[in-house]
């Protein structure tokens, strides 16, 4: 019998800001392409995303990164397709997500800072189609977190990995925890602007697992 192979992890870069960035999305083709309306240097506006959403390539899903945000505009950004996906912080807490749950049927992802393992078990039962796992913002060294995932095993949701957790060893670490995606960001960054020979090098790693 074949054994059956893990599939090609999701892509997914975040704080597409830019015209430029667009172009060079649409060349690089990830899965997902990250809006930021959460306060970040690489912030969009409604009116930004709806002018680079026109000019993003289409098999492309658009993915809005949301922290203190009126759910009601979350659903409307969804239901409207300027975004596709709502990616949610880590601050937001469960009875907020639950209300969003059931304002929409479109996708979620919540990102889970990993503390402890009782944090991934929670994860579990949040009512998201995704979850996305980073290390501790205070936290450089990304191997407690590593050691946590790999420790739980097998898991009821589909996960992306941050580039952060990643950043010892990309292509031997997704083969380790096989996650749904990766989730890339600051590693794609060089003094503020997105660095395209790191993000092809990025992009043809994962790709080639």
């Amino acid at each position: 019998m074949t054994e059956k192979r893990p599939m090609q992890p999701k892509i997914k870069i975040t704080g597409v800001s830019r015209l430029a960035d667009i172009e060079w999305v649409n060349i690089a083709k990830p899965d997902f392409a990250g809006f930021i309306f959460a306060k970040s240097h690489n912030r969009v506006t409604l009116e930004q995303a709806e002018f680079l959403r026109r000019r993003l390539d289409p098999d492309i899903k658009v993915v809005g990164i949301f922290s203190n945000t009126s759910f009601w505009l979350i659903t409307e950004l969804l239901e409207s397709g300027i975004i596709d996906v709502a990616h949610l912080h880590e601050n937001i807490p469960l009875d907020e997500i639950l209300q969003l749950r059931r304002m929409t049927d479109k996708p979620l992802i919540k990102t889970i800072f990993l503390h402890t393992i009782e944090d991934i078990e929670e994860a579990q039962h949040y009512p998201v189609d995704y979850l996305m796992y980073d290390c501790p913002a205070n936290e450089n060294d990304p191997s407690r977190s590593l050691q946590l995932l790999a420790e739980y095993g097998p898991q009821k949701r589909k996960f992306f990995i941050s580039d952060h957790l990643c950043q010892q060893d990309f292509q031997g670490i997704i083969q380790q925890l096989h996650p749904y995606g990766v989730n890339l960001e600051d590693f794609l960054e060089r003094k503020g602007q997105k660095d395209l020979d790191k993000i092809h090098k990025l992009i043809h790693l994962i790709r080639e697992i």
